[in-house]
C-alpha cells in the first residue's frame, strides 16, 4: 500500500536513529477531496489502524511541520490515489476504545481548563464557552478521559458533567443516525 499510494516519508523531529522505533509521517494521495473534519479523521483512524500508529494523531486540528534535518527521506515519482472507500470505518471503529494519552497530552488539556470558567449558574454567561469545552475534550478524549481531566482540573462547574457529556452522546448518536439516511 504504501509503495502504491504513498507520497513522500520523512523522519520527525522525535526520531532517534538509536531507537528500536521508527518515528515518520507518510504522505497518501486519496481520490476526491475530503469535505469535513469528520470524514477527515475517520480515513487518518483507518490509515492508524492499517498501520499501527499513535492514535493520538487523528484530530482534524492538528499540525504536521517538515523536518528539514530528516535524514531519511522518501518520494514516490508516481503515487495511485487512494479510493477513500478502501478505508471507511464503521461507527464502533471509528473511536479507538483504550488510547493512553501521555501525560503531556493530558497536562495541556488541564492548563488550557485554567483560561475557561467551569459553568456556573443559569445566567452567568459561561455557559457557550464551557459547552464547546466540553464537546472539544469529548471528541478528543472520550468520555471517560474527559471526566478525569475535569476532576483533575477542578472544573466541575455547576451543572452535572456527567449528564452534560450523555447529552453529548447522544447528539452524536443521533448526528451518525441522520447521516447514515
Amino acid at each position: 500500500m504504501i509503495q502504491k499510494h504513498g507520497c513522500f516519508a520523512y523522519t520527525t523531529h522525535s526520531h532517534k536513529p538509536s531507537e528500536e522505533k521508527d518515528y515518520f509521517r507518510l504522505a497518501i494521495g486519496l481520490d476526491k477531496k475530503i469535505d469535513s473534519s469528520k470524514e477527515y479523521e475517520s480515513i487518518i483512524r483507518a490509515l492508524i489502524k492499517r498501520f499501527n500508529s499513535d492514535p493520538a494523531c487523528c484530530d482534524a486540528t492538528r499540525m504536521y511541520f517538515g523536518n528539514s534535518e530528516s535524514k531519511d527521506t522518501w518520494i514516490n515519482k508516481t503515487p495511485i490515489p487512494l479510493p477513500i472507500e478502501d478505508l471507511v470505518l464503521s461507527s464502533d471503529e471509528q473511536r479507538p476504545k483504550n488510547i493512553s494519552w501521555s501525560q503531556r497530552d493530558r497536562d495541556v488539556a488541564i492548563n488550557c481548563l485554567k483560561w475557561i470558567q467551569p459553568r456556573e449558574e443559569k445566567g452567568s454567561g459561561t455557559y457557550p464557552d464551557a459547552i464547546k469545552t466540553v464537546f472539544g475534550l469529548m471528541n478528543t478524549f472520550g468520555r471517560e478521559e474527559t471526566l478525569a481531566i475535569v476532576a483533575e482540573a477542578n472544573w466541575d462547574g455547576k451543572w452535572g458533567i456527567e449528564k452534560v457529556l450523555d447529552g453529548i452522546e447522544m447528539t452524536n448518536q443521533l448526528y451518525e443516525i441522520k447521516n447514515i439516511k
